[in-house]
């Protein structure tokens, strides 16, 4: 049996774009990882580091970043 609650939820321009570019940043680091089979965390950071300031957003999203795409990678 499947159960759900529907929330009705409108995010602000503000949090909408701001997730819109977490993702971004996300699934490059996915790809660099693919792209050059990184297989630590350590690696594609010193790889993905960079790539993700042109995101513009608060670098205390990266080491999240790097843990979810580390796990994906390795």
């Amino acid at each position: 049996m499947l159960k759900s609650v529907i929330q009705n939820y409108s995010p602000s321009d503000r949090v909408f774009n701001l997730m819109h570019k977490f993702t971004d940043g996300i699934n490059m680091c996915i790809n660099i990882a693919l792209e050059k089979k990184l297989t630590s965390r350590n690696a594609l950071s010193k790889n993905a580091y960079p790539l993700l300031t042109e995101y513009k957003i608060p670098s205390y999203y990266y080491p999240s970043d790097y843990k979810l795409k580390g796990g994906k990678s390795e």
